[in-house]
């Protein structure tokens, strides 16, 4: 493959059909790389079609991705997005487009100030939905066929942890901040089959390989290459959020002495907000769900931790 070039996925592309005006576009045929010419149809025709042949990706140049970005950034302050004949459903199906294409950027290209600037404003977005929205329960149930799983899961996790983080006298904006760009990013090196690999091994269904075993590492040393633009703080949390204090977790099994309060506030909220949708998000097993995190995450920094998310989820 062209090592300028990186794959999105056209049903994200066709989210933001105006944001690719002018910018050369290829698919994949027979290992070949065509450049998409389209003078005559428009864009979003062509990548319909070539999603209904069953072509999943397209590639782009990475000289354009900051031209992408900003073009998708852009829609998504767009006066369309808060038109109020756009449905809820049109947003978040944007706010999550908007933020898988990012991170296809820097999990191919690294991190760069234009993709962390469209994690954080799909973020924004999605918090002010969920504000808004009748209940968890309604907004999970009202999106969970629009969106993936794992967007709603890292966009739950986040609203969680601002949640509990106001339970704490010395939290701030910027402290909420660091905290969910955390949640944006410590998954981005994950395929989408990785997940499941994850879960089943943290529940003690089988083992993962060494490449997702190693993923909070690799993301950590991804970041740290651009600390002007990433926290350290945000930084540990990612290196930490499969870790345990009973040493059992990964990928380095460390105890409970070596975790902040930062780190233990993001897994609490991470773990429960898993838990709930292992539960088919029924919210009336919170106390049951709470009860189990309280025998793994424990002592330290993880007792405050579990103490205000309990007032968050008893509110």
């Amino acid at each position: 493959m062209d090592s300028s070039l990186t794959k999105i996925g056209i049903a994200h592309l066709l989210k933001f059909p105006g944001s690719f005006e002018g910018i050369e576009v290829h698919v994949q045929v027979a290992g070949k790389f065509i450049k998409l010419n389209y003078p005559n149809e428009s864009f979003t025709d062509i990548l319909k079609k070539l999603q209904a042949k069953g072509v999943e990706f397209a590639y782009v140049h990475q000289g354009d991705s900051e031209k992408i970005m900003e073009a998708v950034k852009s829609t998504l302050n767009s006066k369309f997005f808060y038109d109020p004949a756009t449905t809820d459903e049109v947003r978040v199906q944007q706010t999550e487009g908007a933020a898988n294409i990012a991170k296809d950027f820097i999990r191919n290209f690294g991190v760069d100030k234009a993709s962390l600037d469209v994690l954080k404003v799909a973020n924004e977005k999605t918090m002010t939905m969920i504000k808004e929205a009748p209940g968890l329960h309604a907004f999970v149930k009202r999106f969970r066929g629009q969106c993936s799983e794992e967007y709603l899961k890292s966009s739950l996790t986040n609203f969680l942890v601002a949640m509990v983080l106001e339970k704490f006298p010395w939290k701030s904006l910027q402290i909420i901040h660091k905290t969910m760009t955390a949640g944006m990013l410590c998954d981005v090196t994950l395929l989408p089959e990785d997940f499941e690999e994850v879960r089943n091994y943290e529940k003690g269904l089988g083992e993962i390989s060494e490449r997702v075993r190693q993923h909070p590492i690799e993301v950590s040393q991804m970041l740290r290459r651009k600390k002007e633009l990433i926290p350290m703080e945000t930084i540990t949390i990612i290196e930490q959020h499969h870790e345990r204090p009973d040493g059992k977790g990964f990928p380095v099994g460390i105890t409970v002495s070596r975790f902040n309060q930062l780190s233990a506030i993001f897994i609490v909220s991470q773990r429960f907000i898993e838990k709930l949708f292992e539960n088919k998000f029924d919210f009336t097993k919170r106390h049951e769900i709470i009860f189990a995190l309280q025998s793994v995450y424990a002592g330290g920094f993880f007792d405050k931790a579990m103490d205000a998310l309990i007032s968050v989820v008893d509110e």
